[in-house]
């Protein structure tokens, strides 16, 4: 049977929820790239991804039996000031994503991104652009297989102490 969800703008009130759902991606990340990664407190996590009231920047929740199941954080990226080489244009950037354990696989990543880009193009952006990590190879792959994102470039670091 398949779970009834609705996917709508975050509120102040799910912010717990949010950042519960945070908090556990954020140890898979670590678990990944310990020198990269840290885990935020839920405090820090609540604050981090409360919805904004700015014209720039949407949170959605996808509620699935009545609870937040996952979340999407986008902003719009304006064109640099300065010219460069990268084409001057408005992009939607999906900052973060996430969803429960226990409802991956049902599609909410996909219903929670679609409504990202569909709030980015209502905005006036002309495309999307999301990263993730480099060793997150089940985020890669869905983004690359199921919503048909493509790599544009490669973000290098290198400590400096």
């Amino acid at each position: 049977m398949k779970s009834n969800v609705i996917i709508r703008k975050a509120s102040k009130r799910d912010a717990r929820a949010i950042a519960r759902i945070y908090v556990t991606a954020a140890r898979e990340a670590v678990e990944r790239e310990p020198e990269h990664f840290r885990v935020p407190t839920m405090d820090e996590a609540s604050r981090l991804l409360l919805p904004q009231d700015s014209p720039d920047a949407a949170v959605f929740v996808a509620v699935m039996d009545g609870r937040v199941a996952g979340f999407v954080q986008v902003l719009l990226r304006r064109p640099p000031e300065q010219p460069s080489m990268l084409e001057p244009r408005l992009l939607g950037y999906v900052r973060e994503l996430g969803v429960s354990e226990d409802a991956r696989g049902s599609g909410l990543g996909s219903q929670l991104l679609q409504a990202a880009e569909e709030w980015a193009r209502l905005a006036g952006a002309q495309a999307m652009m999301v990263d993730t990590g480099a060793k997150n190879s089940q985020a890669q792959r869905f983004y690359r297989g199921r919503m048909g994102y493509r790599d544009i470039g490669v973000i290098l670091i290198k400590p400096l102490s």
